[in-house]
């Protein structure tokens, strides 16, 4: 069998995409490294493949945008309406602290863009804290169990994985 000139260049994408595969698997690495949560990261990294720190954060920003905005949506048409007197008040709680999220992580994307990585991740990390505070929210009078418990953890640890991405930049960009 003859090998022709389209044999060659196939195995030459075959072996670029493997190294692409190969420095990818490094960037999840040692992102997910400095998370708390290490599976929930590499879980959403793997999906969003990308060899590039700098596009990791920008698809993090964007998957923490979808990610608040459903939980948003779901405590204003679905939770609210229906929800007990002893439950309005957490989950208005939570309403503006979905509603913080969303405002922290428009003013994050810009520092980021600019490549200020410090003040992206100063703001992620205050940002990091409003799934935490709707979850907690739930255990003070009158306690009763949360509704939001996936949704605020998933928050939280996607500004946790932004963090993370941020400190490796500014390691990179010493």
């Amino acid at each position: 069998m003859m090998i022709g000139k389209n044999d060659f260049a196939s195995a030459r994408d075959v072996t670029n995409k493997a190294i692409a595969i190969d420095v990818n698997l490094v960037v999840v690495n040692q992102v997910c490294s400095l998370t708390k949560n290490r599976n929930f990261c590499t879980g959403i990294l793997n999906s969003n493949p990308s060899p590039s720190l700098d596009v990791l954060g920008n698809i993090i920003s964007n998957e923490i945008q979808i990610s608040a905005t459903r939980t948003l949506n779901v405590i204003r048409l679905n939770l609210l309406p229906k929800a007990s007197t002893a439950q309005k008040g957490h989950l208005t709680y939570c309403q503006g602290r979905y509603e913080s999220s969303l405002f922290d992580n428009g003013r994050i994307i810009p520092k980021y863009a600019a490549n200020d990585y410090n003040g992206a991740k100063k703001m992620a990390l205050i940002a990091e804290n409003y799934g935490t505070q709707c979850e907690n929210s739930f255990k003070s009078p009158p306690a009763g169990a949360s509704p939001l418990t996936k949704e605020n953890h998933e928050l939280s640890d996607l500004f946790d994985i932004f963090v993370a991405i941020c400190t490796l930049l500014l390691h990179h960009h010493l």
